[in-house]
């Protein structure tokens, strides 16, 4: 199991995709992560659609130091988003942001918000939450 973290590109605002993908990926395999996959996602419901290529990272719990890493890494470059922070052995949202709260379910997003009120974080999940703030 592990986590997932999902990374999103507008593909409206961004004009060299595939040069972002080219650095998702590099910093992925340089970080060991056990899988990537992209999804094409649109959101009709504005005025303006969004369309968003989303990628998403798989690590093993065994890779945490790894994890971390990955993060730093892309939070570095300004383009790319991470949406979300997974942890898939426990089956709970880590870290979400905004707009990612904004278009999931409305129990899923209430239990995060609880989760994060409570502040009663594993410690590896503490440390991934301080990446963000």
């Amino acid at each position: 199991m592990g986590y997932n973290i999902e990374i999103s590109i507008n593909i409206l605002k961004e004009t060299k995709i595939s040069e972002k993908e080219f650095y998702i990926k590099d910093i992925a395999k340089s970080n060991f992560c056990d899988n990537i996959f992209l999804l094409n996602e649109v959101d009709g419901t504005n005025k303006i659609p969004v369309y968003k290529c989303i990628y998403i990272v798989e690590f093993n719990d065994d890779k945490f130091d790894f994890i971390i890493q990955f993060i730093k890494q892309i939070k570095k470059i300004k383009s790319l988003n991470i949406e979300c922070v997974f942890n898939n052995s426990k089956n709970y949202l880590i870290y979400a942001s905004s707009f990612y709260l904004q278009n999931i379910n409305v129990d899923i997003s209430k239990k995060y918000k609880k989760y994060k009120l409570e502040n009663n974080f594993l410690q590896n999940d503490k440390t991934i939450i301080d990446e963000f703030y």
